[in-house]
């Protein structure tokens, strides 16, 4: 029975508990960096220690998820999401002491860093679990409903981080997204679902050789992660762009949190939407129609409308983001080696992470020099170039079935209604 709905593959019972326990474990991603940004601010009273111990972080999350991606490709895949856990736990409660205990900027930037490099993989096993489980027609569905997920602890995260952070302090908020990471994964593992975090079979000479081998992306993934990286720094210039016109039209930045809050929500329907829709053409041309309407809304704003439309504006603009996202992990999951499919995935958080860097280094400067017009042209060419980077990598993914002849057979099945 085909489930065309994303809320439909939560008739899978096993499927209930993993993602309860991703959601919590995953709080952090939302949370744990802006908590950070405030603490190191309060400690050292710089911006910049601040912008320079965030940036280390940043770094430690690139590329702690290729080194944890290909360890969970030749590993015992829990015992690899369990001991990262652990770090990340011991790195967020000394980073709330060491905030707390106002230590200098050097610590700090060290913890950040191992803060960032032992984030658990919660992601990408979350998506391992649900294409062991689903059936092939129910994949896009399940993964839209997890991007929805992560989509939502990116809209409600800084908010709470913000809010704990006004009420009890940084150092607080850092302890809870410790207590998050040690409950979420521990649901996660602790589920019978989890079972199946088997690595694909494959011979190997050795573990050195294991995790030695393989560590580059096909040329047809490469040129699509560069099309990902392209898509993110879109957002870059986006949030600059709407900083520099609020600053400039209302010398507030109210706007920017109006404005970003529209387009989450936007990002929220848009995704449960797509979730909810059969999708018959190929994968090359939902991803251009969708980068076609996202880059035309975002060229609109270029015309800088009014506040009230504006809003309207990049809340629709918003509605496709979580499917774009959606279609980017079917295309990785699709051409990924059944060997190396963690490891692919992580080159995808590689790619999302760097392109959302440069956005917003590059968008700073054009908002600066330019104003936000040239800002927001830059975003939606940015969607523009993504969708022509991408086309060959989705035509080939169009043509390629998702491949599961080394997987574990799906040995759970839906929940029968009564």
């Amino acid at each position: 029975m085909k489930l065309g709905s994303a809320r439909l593959v939560l008739r899978y019972p096993q499927i209930r508990l993993p993602l309860l326990g991703s959601l919590i474990g995953r709080v952090p991603l939302g949370v744990a960096t802006v908590a950070l940004l405030l603490g190191v601010q309060a400690a050292t009273g710089s911006t910049k220690a601040s912008g320079i111990v965030t940036a280390a972080a940043t770094v430690g999350v690139a590329v702690g998820a290729v080194v944890q991606g290909r360890m969970l490709d030749r590993l015992p895949r829990k015992a690899v999401l369990a001991s990262f856990a652990c770090v990340h736990i011991a790195a967020l409660c000394l980073l709330a002491v060491a905030t707390s205990a106002k230590a200098p900027l050097v610590p700090l930037a060290g913890l950040a860093l191992l803060f960032g490099l032992s984030v658990p993989s919660l992601t990408a096993t979350t998506r391992w679990l649900m294409r062991s489980i689903v059936t092939e027609d129910e994949l896009p569905a399940a993964f839209t409903l997890d991007t929805v997920v992560l989509q939502f602890l990116f809209v409600i995260g800084p908010s709470v981080a913000a809010v704990a952070t006004s009420l009890f302090g940084p150092s607080p908020a850092l302890f809870g997204c410790a207590a998050c990471t040690l409950a979420g994964t521990a649901i996660f593992l602790r589920t019978a679902a989890a079972d199946l975090l088997v690595p694909a079979s494959k011979p190997v000479k050795s573990t050195v050789d294991s995790l030695g081998g393989q560590v580059r992306p096909t040329l047809y993934i490469a040129v699509f992660l560069l099309a990902m990286a392209f898509l993110s720094t879109s957002s870059g210039f986006l949030e600059l762009g709407i900083t520099e016109l609020a600053t400039v039209r209302q010398g507030s930045l109210e706007p920017v949190g109006i404005a970003f809050s529209a387009m989450s929500i936007g990002s929220l329907v848009g995704g449960l939407a797509f979730g909810a829709l059969k999708w018959k053409s190929p994968l090359a041309k939902q991803y251009l129609l969708l980068a076609a309407g996202n880059a035309a809304l975002l060229a609109v704003l270029t015309t800088l409308p009014a506040f009230g439309v504006f809003y309207v504006v990049i809340a629709i603009a918003g509605m496709f983001l979580s499917p774009l996202a959606s279609l980017a992990s079917q295309t990785l999951d699709r051409l990924a080696p059944p060997s190396a499919w963690m490891q692919t995935q992580s080159w995808g958080t590689v790619a999302n992470t760097a392109g959302q860097t440069a956005g917003l280094a590059a968008g700073g400067i054009v908002a600066g020099l330019a104003g936000p017009k040239l800002a927001f042209a830059c975003s939606a060419g940015a969607v523009a170039l993504a969708a022509v980077v991408a086309m060959p990598t989705l035509l080939r993914a169009s043509r390629k079935a998702p491949n599961r002849a080394e997987e574990p057979a799906p040995a759970l099945v839906p929940e029968e209604k009564t």
